[in-house]
């Protein structure tokens, strides 16, 4: 599995609703929540909301499960000023940025060494213009050993298909005595009221397995929602179906949501077509928010045609918390998803503890 993670940002809520639901999703480097900015507002490139940063230095971090000798970062920007912009990082031991991602002052983008601010991979000035929306890639691999010149990056700017790609080989992408990669962090600001920069369609992305393992093209992270309770139903709703308990935007964790009282329990839901068909789908990622009074721990799995993919067990706390699972390839004979696939597929939730 290569996608570690993706966000559209449409499910948390608007701006006025859910800001602090992202909390459990990313860290906050600077200590400044981002906003998320809904569509009426133009501000958001696909779904309903985008996620604009107005602090002041890095903005969103997601740490990761293993550290990563390669890694990819992807996202489509949107940016109202000709300031020098902070796109991506790749972090080492203590978050610290190793290689960070940049749109310049002249409309640009480029790699840069943290410690030493050497450049690599400028693209042509103006390939980011002002007020667009832009897709970045960037890919990084760490060299096989502290300040060794074996390392890469590449970036691309609008996708593989008329897109632009710059490939930096045999450069040093470690700082200090770092070995790998720990975190990623994405948005940076060093303006204090910079007010205007946001980010959509959010991946990040490994080396491992057989799939989406290199610098991702332009996608979109688009939402669907369960639409049907199954035969399975273990857990109990709070009211009603229990599929319209656990598709609220924002969520309601108090009065909308279902409950298992006993270990093995298993409920499967149905989930919505994509409302147009999509040429070609990367993975599903499932954002479940889930928390417990007690102890519990709760395994999410993709099941088609009686064919099922294991998720991780999560080990849920007190408080709401997002958790994610990514299901690259249909159960059902391990095949690339299409867009019917998607539709006919179910989401399944096991109580393991």
């Amino acid at each position: 599995m290569a996608i570690l993670f993706a966000d559209g940002f449409d499910h948390y809520g608007t701006a006025s609703t859910s800001n602090t639901n992202l909390s459990t999703v990313y860290t906050f480097p600077s200590g400044a929540l981002g906003y998320l900015c809904t569509a009426e507002t133009t501000q958001s490139r696909t779904g309903v909301c985008s996620l604009r940063w107005a602090g002041y230095g890095w903005g969103i971090m997601r740490s990761l499960t293993s550290a990563k000798t390669k890694l990819g970062q992807a996202g489509w920007f949107r940016i109202t000023t000709s300031k020098l912009v902070g796109l991506f990082s790749f972090n080492g031991t203590g978050n610290n940025s190793q290689i960070g991602i940049w749109r310049g002052l002249d409309g640009a983008v480029y790699a840069s060494r943290a410690d030493d601010s050497s450049v690599y991979g400028t693209t042509d000035t103006n390939i980011f213009p002002t007020g667009a929306w832009v897709h970045v890639a960037a890919w990084v691999e760490a060299g096989s050993s502290p300040s060794a010149t074996d390392g890469k990056v590449i970036i691309r700017i609008g996708g593989a298909s008329g897109g632009i790609t710059v490939t930096c080989n045999n450069v040093d992408t470690l700082t200090g005595s770092n070995t790998n990669y720990v975190s990623c962090t994405a948005m940076q600001s060093d303006l204090g009221s910079q007010q205007d920069f946001y980010l959509d369609d959010f991946v990040i992305n490994d080396d491992s397995g057989s799939y989406n393992n290199a610098i991702m093209d332009a996608y979109r992270a688009y939402a669907i929602y369960p639409n049907a309770d199954t035969s399975g139903n273990d857990f109990v709703p709070a009211s009603g179906f229990g599929y319209d308990n656990i598709d609220n935007v924002p969520p309601a964790d108090s009065s909308s949501y279902i409950q298992s009282d006993t270990v093995a329990d298993v409920s499967d839901f149905g989930v919505e077509d994509p409302s147009y068909a999509l040429s070609s789908i990367a993975g599903v990622v499932v954002h479940s928010r889930m928390l417990t009074a007690s102890s519990a721990s709760v395994r999410v799995s993709c099941e088609k045609n009686g064919s099922v993919t294991a998720g991780s067990v999560h080990t849920l706390s007190g408080s709401g918390t997002y958790y994610q699972d990514v299901f690259e390839r249909n159960p059902d004979g391990n095949a690339a998803w299409i867009y019917s696939t998607v539709g006919d597929s179910k989401i399944r939730f096991t109580r393991t503890a």
